[in-house]
């Protein structure tokens, strides 16, 4: 399905909206869902993806009743395989940053047409997909 905006979520952001009880739960909440809402009558929300590796980090089990706020948002997750790993890999070595931070600014960089992180990292990530040639937007939670 054609997404007018495509939401990477970081650690953080998956971890806050898995987590009613987040300080900043509602934040996200509310920016995820006024995306959906700016697809307008076509209904047609953003497609939010999450990087695996950004699971393994949150500790984020998708067959935990935690995590069903994800299923309901439509949330995916996208694999680790080996040509992403050595985007990120080359990222990583330009850049810096964590290893996670490598995989969600590869996959940020790898989606066409308008992308937003969101992500309370706004030191190595911006750095990182400036070095993807990314035009991405950092959204900080």
């Amino acid at each position: 399905m054609p997404a007018d905006h495509t939401l990477v979520l970081d650690n953080e952001a998956a971890q806050v909206l898995t987590r009613v009880d987040h300080p900043k739960h509602r934040l996200v909440l509310a920016y995820v869902e006024g995306r959906a809402g700016r697809a307008g009558r076509r209904r047609v929300g953003p497609s939010i993806l999450v990087p695996t590796a950004v699971r393994v980090e949150a500790v984020l089990d998708r067959r935990s009743s935690s995590t069903a706020a994800l299923g309901r948002m439509r949330v995916r997750d996208v694999a680790l395989d080996a040509e992403r790993a050595d985007r990120a890999v080359e990222l990583r070595v330009r850049a810096g940053g964590s290893a996670v931070d490598a995989c969600v600014a590869e996959l940020a960089a790898s989606e066409p047409g308008p992308v937003t992180v969101l992500t309370a990292d706004l030191t190595d990530l911006p750095a990182l997909l400036a070095a993807a040639g990314s035009d991405a937007l950092v959204h900080r939670v």
